[in-house]
């Protein structure tokens, strides 16, 4: 079973297996939480300060299990 994404989702795949997802959202925290439930298996590549969002929250991350 394919999982649908709404219309505001275009996903492309390359030759080389991997996908390019683009979307568009309102809900900032909730596209940050998404990307971040996705582990290792997804990296933001644009937009930039979408980026350093998810690099934060993952330092953030790390703090606690460091400290």
């Amino acid at each position: 079973m394919q999982k649908r994404w709404p219309d505001s989702v275009s996903i492309s795949r390359n030759e080389d297996g991997t996908v390019i997802m683009r979307a568009q959202t309102s809900c900032f925290d909730g596209c940050i939480r998404w990307v971040l439930s996705q582990g290792n298996q997804i990296e933001v590549l644009k937009p930039e300060w979408l980026r350093k969002s998810v690099i934060e929250k993952l330092n953030e991350a790390i703090e606690v299990y460091y400290h």
